[in-house]
């Protein structure tokens, strides 16, 4: 059966999932980014999940749900911010995704990078890792590139995508 959308958004509450989701597909936009309550979808190219399926241990069971129909996660760790307690190997329960970490906020006075990677490596996941910035468009060209290359969403210039 195929998937029915391509990536899923997931990490802790305020790691900036919402902005990097609008910086990828409305880039330029102003739109005004607001706290998530549900899943927020957007056409057949992502699903921006809330912090709370990812960090709550009773609301895990909806994050696996919505994983069974993607492609791939990209999971956002701020680095501004300690690692949230995701058990090893949660985000590779569903089999055959591709998973990227992505640490956000990099250009925070607060940004701590190598303790984001160690929170991300923690939780099993081995890279890609991308860092990014929503407010610096040139920090997401390799995410962009990487999700062209795998047909994730429309990526500007590479001919590939949705």
């Amino acid at each position: 059966m195929p998937k029915r959308w391509k990536c899923l958004l997931a990490g802790p509450p305020e790691a900036g999932k919402s902005t990097l989701c609008a910086a990828l597909l409305e880039p330029g936009s102003e739109r005004r980014v607001i706290k998530t309550q549900s899943p927020v979808f957007h056409k057949d190219l992502m699903v921006d999940l809330p912090g709370e399926y990812i960090t709550y241990p009773q609301r895990r069971t909806a994050f696996l749900v919505a994983a069974e129909d993607v492609r791939a996660i990209l999971y956002v760790q701020s680095a501004t911010a300690e690692p949230a307690h995701v058990p090893p190997g949660l985000l590779q329960t569903v089999p055959n995704l591709l998973i990227a970490g992505i640490i956000s906020k990099i250009d925070h006075p607060g940004a701590d990078i190598p303790r984001a990677e160690r929170g991300l490596a923690r939780m099993g996941l081995r890279g890609p890792f991308f860092t990014v910035s929503a407010f610096r468009p040139e920090t997401l060209e390799p995410l962009r590139r990487w999700l062209g290359e795998n047909d994730l969403v429309p990526c500007a210039g590479t001919g590939k995508g949705a």
